[in-house]
């Protein structure tokens, strides 16, 4: 008789120890993705609803050319978290992908009402200078950002970085 009311604590103990070591072994919040992914190679989630046929062909010309791979999603929000931790995150739940595991694939994350966005590359863009991607985003995404214009925002970016690629 002992044993039946022992195992219900021994089975609440074992969930228990299950479940809290399956929360710590995969604790990073999901950033939540539906990455459409046309034949041309345009990887892009407009959950914002904001880019524009010209913002995707922009992406879709720089991905076709083979220099890397760029995803862009635009969220309304990241809510409770930073953009950067936001894109952090998205790429970790796209390593299985090889967006950034290429080591030439970037992702640009636009946080609509945020007025945020992060930009994360692999690991042999490493070798552009820290001036190159300050250009980039000085230069090519804030001003169109800035003014609201997050379309034109994605074709200048998509612009900077052939130009940058093509020199590197």
């Amino acid at each position: 008789m002992k044993t039946n009311k022992i195992l219900p604590v021994i089975l609440s103990a074992a969930i228990f120890i299950a479940v809290f070591f399956l929360g710590a072994a995969y604790g990073r919040q999901s950033a939540r993705t539906d990455i459409r992914e046309p034949s041309q190679g345009a990887y892009y989630d407009d959950q914002a609803g904001v880019l524009s046929d010209r913002a995707i062909k922009a992406i879709e010309r720089l991905n076709a050319k083979g220099k890397g791979t760029l995803l862009v999603q635009t969220v309304r929000s990241t809510g409770s978290q930073s953009c950067y931790d936001y894109t952090d995150d998205l790429a970790y739940d796209l390593s299985g992908q090889g967006i950034l595991s290429s080591h030439t694939g970037m992702i640009l994350v636009l946080a609509i009402d945020d007025e945020d966005y992060t930009f994360l590359y692999g690991d042999s863009l490493n070798g552009m200078s820290e001036r190159t991607w300050e250009t980039l985003r000085d230069e090519c995404l804030e001003p169109p950002f800035a003014r609201g214009d997050y379309s034109q925002a994605v074709i200048d970016f998509c612009s900077g970085l052939d130009k940058t690629l093509g020199k590197w």
